[in-house]
């Protein structure tokens, strides 16, 4: 995979760009979560066109938070900590997951115990924050994102689909090549998972027109 050099103006850009599309998407999304119908959306439904609280970037701020208190050697156990003292989420994967670490239960037990959740998207959509930190790292970025995933969907699909998005998205810091960034992406899971199979389908049927 061809890959370019970053000057720090670009990369603070591409971070900045990062940044502002998650809140965009977030906040875009967070009025229609949960429903199936087709809308016809122009603009922000929020008020005054502000972000809008939602998963999808607080609780990223809350894994930026852990960092800076535990510094790069970042373990799945202060991330634990950091959301058993500021997380107050109760439903689905972070609900379980909370309530198996107020039972004592520490990573990767919280995520697995008594959870339905773990093949679901609470942790891949929580994989930004890893590749702009690992930005053109993304063996670094899919380490960081493993310690964050198996805090609560340890065991299952949810795992793999955030190392695979934060891998891919490190490496896209350097690269524009996207087939070849989804090709990279995919060594950091393993090839007996669906995400594997998923994405791999996808990109074969891509490349078959």
């Amino acid at each position: 995979m061809k890959k370019t050099v970053y000057q720090y103006d670009s990369l603070r850009d591409k971070i900045l760009a990062c940044w502002i599309g998650k809140n965009i998407g977030g906040t875009m999304g967070t009025p229609f979560e949960g429903q199936r119908a087709m809308h016809d959306i122009t603009g922000y439904n929020s008020p005054k066109g502000e972000p809008l609280p939602n998963d999808d970037l607080d609780l990223q701020l809350l894994n930026l938070h852990a960092m800076e208190m535990y510094g790069t050697r970042l373990t799945a156990e202060h991330i634990a900590a950091a959301w058993s003292e500021h997380c107050y989420c109760p439903w689905d994967e972070y609900g379980h997951a909370g309530t198996a670490m107020r039972y004592g239960f520490k990573p990767p037990f919280s995520g697995m115990f008594d959870n339905h959740f773990t093949n679901c998207m609470g942790c891949p959509i929580r994989s930004e924050v890893w590749a702009a930190i690992a930005a053109g790292k993304p063996r670094l970025a899919a380490y960081f994102a493993w310690q964050d995933a198996v805090v609560d969907h340890a065991g299952g699909e949810g795992v793999f689909g955030e190392i695979f998005n934060a891998a891919l998205e490190a490496a896209a810091y350097l690269s524009t090549d996207v087939p070849a960034l989804i090709r990279e992406a995919l060594t950091y899971i393993p090839t007996a998972s669906r995400v594997h199979g998923a994405v791999s389908l996808m990109l074969a049927l891509y490349e078959q027109g």
